[in-house]
């Protein structure tokens, strides 16, 4: 008689280790307590995926189960799965693995888990084990039929389609199963079976006429399936010659075995016609493909109508021009105006620039009491399609930052000339001191020796430093240089930013990505130590970014970071000022000329910020000044942080890139802040701790950059998205029809359907999202390779 009673088996070491430190977790009978409720029911909401399937998975390694990550949708182990047969997965790998939502879980079964799980893939096989009275244990619902969990038993391997248990399949040493809440080829969601989940069984001993370690007579198949209903008799019998024939059967050998079976087990038994016709069918089959395994084909399920694809961005804010502080408004609304392009290019340029102009040169206080220093060196980027001049409103923008430079280039050139003349003259005259020199020590007179050592020492002149505010191509070791001259700061103007990215993320320059992570905060000092250059300390490490990107390129990056690519690693984060616009609908003709007045205004401003910032005293020799919030915009800026910090700590739902985005705000808002303040300082507007209104004004700058943000990090899309929409619209038209082949599908050369590569990344996506399934059929009676050909999902309404 079956039963579930546990019996006394030998625990893994890493089991007994986590059993004697943390008694209350471990359970072997109940290691997904705490998961079912988040795993019984698909959301297939981006942000839930993401948590319940990251979270599923920490709670198993937490009970001790080892688990690996599979492809998406699929079964094929994305690392070499078998290292994890002997060890646990880290907190960081299952991050790394899960934290996008797209991979399934897989669990490695055997001694590591204590585990052994029974596939029943077949409705004979479930058929089966009623009558073999499978006991009573942990079920999940698979795309076709269930996996049973059950207590491990040493010794216990893997087998498949064995001639004696037609489907069924046994995970023991040496195996895997996919895992709850992962989803199954066919978009079938592995759930844990109502009422039926590990929560509420204890897993049951698995039956010895399972794990037997010789397989039955062949002939033995009779006595274990009993009763083939008469609608199951036809797909009975086709599992069986297929299965016999896979084995290496003849033609003559596995039509004796079926009709046997058949005659034994199919109540009422088919003809004998009926059983020779079906098993030739299948052997011809496996000789067309050539002797490999035959695929037999199944029905697809389809549970339900696919899912929508990603259609067009998310929204986001328009920037209000109110938003602009007032000492800028005018010049960046009339660029705006006269380009006929969204505010927001200019706007995001014009803020990193100042920020970098400010730098070291004042920081900001959040905190009434504490320490707590912000450099207010933010970065920013603006996205756009080729043709919406980001490039000429990033310039006009800039233009003031670009002039500082060349004026402080000049300035320089007319020292180093100054320079070049004064140090010609110093060294005729260090000569003539070094005979006064000579003759004093011969005639022995320390006083005429003296004299002249005065003389040398007031000689020394300081060679002139050139001042720069910006560059656009460097190596980190000139920057760092460049830093030692200008503490307070530099910017790094990128036109094309993904440039930038690649070049960081190339092998080698680990270095440099290094560097950028650690200058973000612009209040660290870093020290190079190299063979050929030596040591280079740098005091202030303060850098600045800001660049363009294309959608296309900016999408496909950040698809690969959130999968834990070379970008996740918050480089990607620290661009704060992101902005993404939509591009404006209608358009006209404006010719005119700038607004001086507006345009000299802000000029003047950043020409004050770069002299310095006036009413503002370094408390000590090496020290950043800085300045608090005044009453109000201390409260302002309480608040704000209190909301934040209650969110990020909350059960937000955030896709994790998002929580990391919105986690460094903490240095947005008071830098926006001051900012925005010291502008109004500039224009004489007002002197003093940051406003209150500067404040407000920061807090509705984060709110628009959140929205920009969320459709940054939202529309990243798999490889494949643009030419999966393509599929559709053709679908759609009736262009392509359910049983199409891939070659019919790039032949014509649609667009974004030019080669086999883009259609089957097209055809990729379409299968994750329930919109149609690729098979194999070998239509060749000469043999040959099996085509690929496509099945649309029936459930698709039609137009």
């Amino acid at each position: 008689m079956n039963t579930c009673t546990p019996l006394p088996i030998t625990l893994p070491p890493h089991i007994i280790q986590l059993k004697s430190q943390r008694p209350e977790l471990f359970s072997i009978d109940d290691f997904i307590a705490g998961i079912a409720s988040f795993s019984q029911k698909p959301d297939h909401t981006l942000s839930t995926t993401m948590s319940r399937t990251l979270r599923t998975a920490q709670e198993l390694v937490k009970r001790g189960i080892s688990i690996i990550p599979l492809e998406p949708r699929g079964k094929k182990p994305r690392i070499r799965w078998t290292d994890f047969q002997s060890r646990l997965a880290t907190q960081e790998e299952l991050t790394h693995w899960f934290a996008d939502g797209r991979n399934n879980i897989g669990i490695v079964t055997g001694k590591i888990s204590g585990l052994v799980v029974v596939d029943f893939d077949t409705n004979e096989a479930i058929e089966m084990a009623k009558i073999k009275n499978f006991p009573k244990t942990a079920l999940v619902k698979t795309g076709r039929g269930y996996h049973a969990y059950c207590r491990y038993r040493e010794g216990v391997r893997n087998f498949q389609k064995r001639d004696d248990l037609p489907g069924i399949d046994l995970r023991g040493d040496g195996g895997f199963v996919v895992a709850p809440p992962s989803i199954h080829a066919s978009g079938a969601v592995y759930t844990w079976v109502p009422n039926r989940s590990i929560g509420d069984l204890p897993l049951a001993d698995l039956p010895g006429w399972i794990y037997a370690s010789k397989p039955a007579d062949k002939a033995a198949i009779t006595d274990l399936l009993k009763g083939v209903s008469e609608g199951g008799r036809n797909n009975a019998v086709t599992r069986v010659a297929g299965s016999v024939i896979s084995k290496g059967y003849n033609l003559a050998e596995a039509i004796r075995f079926c009709l046997t079976w058949n005659t034994t087990s199919c109540k009422p038994p088919l003809t004998e016609d009926e059983v020779t016709i079906t098993v030739k069918s299948i052997y011809a089959a496996h000789i067309r493909n050539n002797g490999e395994r035959t695929a037999i084909r199944e029905p697809i399920t389809w549970n339900e109508p696919p899912s929508p694809l990603p259609d067009g961005l998310p929204p986001v804010k328009a920037l209000d021009p109110a938003n602009i502080p007032v000492p800028l408004q005018g010049w960046l609304v009339d660029i705006a105006d006269r380009m006929q392009i969204p505010p927001d290019f200019s706007a995001a340029a014009a803020v990193v620039a100042l920020g970098s102009i400010i730098g070291r040169g004042c920081g900001i206080q959040p905190k009434r009491h504490d320490d707590w220093l912000v450099v207010p060196n933010i970065w920013g980027a603006v996205v756009g399609r080729p043709s919406l001049m980001k490039t000429p409103a990033i310039s006009e923008a800039q233009r003031h930052l670009v002039r500082l430079e060349a004026e402080a280039r000049e300035t320089y050139q007319d020292a180093a000339r100054s320079f070049e003349i004064q140090s010609e003259i110093i060294k005729i005259t260090r000569n003539t001191i070094m005979e006064e020199i000579k003759k004093a020590v011969k005639a022995k007179s320390n006083d005429a020796i003296e004299a002249a050592r005065q003389k040398l020492a007031a000689l020394e002149s300081q060679v002139p430093k050139r001042r720069r505010y910006q560059t656009q191509d460097g190596t980190t070791e000139k920057i760092g240089e460049l830093l030692n001259e200008n503490p307070n700061g530099l910017l790094v103007n990128r036109d094309e930013l993904i440039g930038w990215f690649r070049s960081l993320d190339k092998n080698g320059r680990e270095g440099d990505r290094s560097f950028y992570l650690e200058a973000w905060n612009g209040n660290r000092p870093f020290t190079y130590d190299r063979i050929g250059r030596g040591t280079l300390d740098i005091p202030a490490l303060c850098v600045s970014v800001f660049g363009a990107i294309t959608p296309g390129p900016l999408s496909d990056y950040v698809y690969q970071a959130n999968r834990g690519g070379m970008g996740d690693d918050g480089l990607l984060q620290r661009f704060q000022v992101f902005v993404w616009p939509d591009a404006p609908s209608a358009w006209k003709n404006v010719d005119r000329f700038p607004d001086t007045k507006e345009k000299d205004r802000a000029r003047e401003i950043f020409k004050r910020l770069a002299r310095g910032i006036p009413g503002i005293d370094t408390k000590e020799e090496g020290s950043i000044p800085s300045l608090h919030f005044s009453p109000g915009g201390q409260e302002v800026f309480d608040k704000w942080r209190l909301a934040l910090e209650t969110r990020l700590r909350g059960d937000h739902g955030l896709h994790p890139a998002m929580e990391s985005h919105l986690a460094k705000y903490r240095k947005l808002m008071p830098s926006l802040a001051l900012i925005f303040h010291l502008v109004a300082v500039a224009d004489g507007e007002m002197q003093g701790p940051v406003s209150e209104v500067s404040a407000v004004l920061a807090v509705r700058w984060c709110e628009y950059l959140e929205s920009h943000a969320m459709r940054i990090y939202g529309a990243a899309t798999p490889p494949g998205m643009d030419a999966a929409r393509e599929i559709v619209k053709h679908i759609k038209r009736g262009a392509i029809k359910d049983g199409a082949k891939i070659r019919e599908i790039w032949r014509p050369q649609w667009s974004r359907l030019t080669t086999s590569d883009q259609v089957k990344a097209g055809l990729d996506v379409l299968c994750q999202y329930d919109w149609l399934a690729v098979e194999k059929s070998c239509t060749s009676e000469h043999g040959g390779r099996p085509s690929e050909i496509i099945r649309i999902n029936p459930l698709i309404k039609a137009g």
